[in-house]
């Protein structure tokens, strides 16, 4: 036997291997398949359980004498791509240490990324070339670059201008109130601001504020500086941390007083600590699979008022804060800690409390509210939340729910596309 046989048995004999252990995996699994990945924050794709089921039909079919039926059936799925492409997506999705591979390649692709840019003098470069995240030049921070203000933009501020005119028109008797979080991208402190010609640098606001009605009751969490932007946001998540969300709730309450005399007395936000045993690597970190390093996770160690939550109508806790604080959580790199432990999207939630003033508050907001929640419910006998990340905010009718559950106040509150920016967000009156 030559040296060039030898030579190439050992490299067929070396494909077989690689190509027959996913397949070996895949048989041990026996249909236990990862049906989340918390890395990419998604649900993967899983092989079918009966994938020729229409196969072994037809055939049936064909013997049985059905020919036009059997072949319908034997090619349906096949003629369409159907079952091939659910199988190429289980096999992409349930690879073997899919997540390292994935891992190493951005990996090394991030260390392309920064060689090629150290010859610039940008503040930021791309901290992946999959995303538009952007990383700081130390890498201690990811962030979305700045966003476009154009006449479409102003369209959309219009529209949303009219919306709440309506609103207000059609719910005479209701204080509405918005709350906005200036967010980086539409932020002239943005790093990169001045190497985008349209970039948004405040225009976006300052358009709102200079051609809403008077009467609409509006605050801003601004951003100061960049500085300022560090303090109260996340380094790796596209949320703000508890610092912001802190400053937040003092604004707000000074918004809901200005039409609400009785309203209970702030409540004391001074202790913060610190979540031990969680490493936090944020949606920014999750998509960009850049290396950075993960932050700490702070949260707000108060004594609430005593109440009662309710999840679609059934009592029961929101989020995972007892359990976090007594230490009984999930362990993984990537995993959502701020979904873990302020809560998910749900429908309605709702909050009681019975020492509060006669007064009910609807919260129309984003994932950013969660950490808000029973701070600004803790004012109100009932406060109603509802969040837009997940549903059509054209099937809410504000009419409708004041009249439900008696709404004295309505209060907007999220990122610019939330409370001024998209007609998507706009509700019906």
């Amino acid at each position: 036997m030559t040296k060039s046989l030898i030579r190439n048995l050992i490299l067929i004999s070396l494909i077989f291997i690689i190509f027959s252990l996913p397949i070996l995996y895949w048989l041990s699994l026996d249909g236990k398949w990862e049906s989340v990945s918390e890395i990419e924050g998604r649900n993967l794709a899983i092989f079918p359980k009966n994938p020729f089921q229409n196969q072994k039909t037809g055939m049936k079919r064909l013997v049985q004498g059905y020919f036009n039926e059997g072949i319908d059936l034997f090619f349906n799925n096949l003629s369409k791509g159907t079952l091939q492409n659910q199988i190429n997506n289980a096999i992409a999705d349930q690879f073997p240490s899919r997540i390292n591979l994935t891992e190493f390649a951005h990996n090394a692709e991030n260390r392309l990324i920064t060689s090629a840019y150290s010859i610039f003098p940008d503040n930021a470069f791309p901290a992946s070339l999959h995303s538009s995240i952007l990383v700081t030049r130390d890498k201690s921070r990811l962030f979305l670059p700045p966003t476009d203000f154009n006449d479409s933009i102003k369209q959309n501020i219009d529209y949303r201008i009219q919306n709440y005119i309506e609103l207000s028109k059609n719910n005479p008797d209701i204080n509405f109130y918005v709350f906005n979080l200036e967010t980086l991208e539409y932020s002239k402190f943005n790093p990169l601001a001045d190497l985008y010609i349209n970039a948004d640098n405040g225009r976006s606001l300052a358009y709102f504020l200079e051609n809403k009605p008077d009467t609409l009751r509006f605050k801003n969490l601004d951003i100061l500086n960049f500085q300022d932007y560090e303090r109260n946001f996340f380094k790796t998540d596209h949320h703000w941390n508890i610092h912001g969300a802190l400053k937040a709730y003092q604004l707000i309450y000074e918004l809901l007083s200005e039409n609400y005399e009785d309203i209970n007395p702030m409540l004391n936000i001074d202790r913060v600590k610190t979540l031990k045993g969680v490493n936090f690597l944020g949606s920014y970190a999750r998509e960009s699979l850049f290396p950075i390093s993960p932050e700490q996770f702070e949260y707000l160690d108060i004594q609430i008022p005593s109440h009662k939550t309710f999840i679609n109508g059934k009592e029961e806790n929101y989020g995972a804060r007892d359990l976090y604080l007594s230490g009984n959580f999930p362990q993984g790199k990537y995993f959502n800690y701020y979904e873990g432990f302020y809560g998910s999207w749900k429908k309605l939630i709702t909050y009681e409390f019975e020492n509060a003033p006669d007064r009910n508050l609807l919260i129309i907001s984003s994932s950013h509210a969660r950490m808000n929640h029973m701070l600004i419910a803790s004012h109100y006998r009932k406060t109603y939340v509802l969040e837009l990340g997940k549903q059509d905010a054209k099937m809410i009718s504000i009419k409708k729910l004041v009249g439900e559950y008696q709404i004295d106040d309505v209060l907007f509150m999220g990122q610019p596309e939330i409370t001024y920016l998209s007609k998507e967000y706009a509700v019906s009156p």
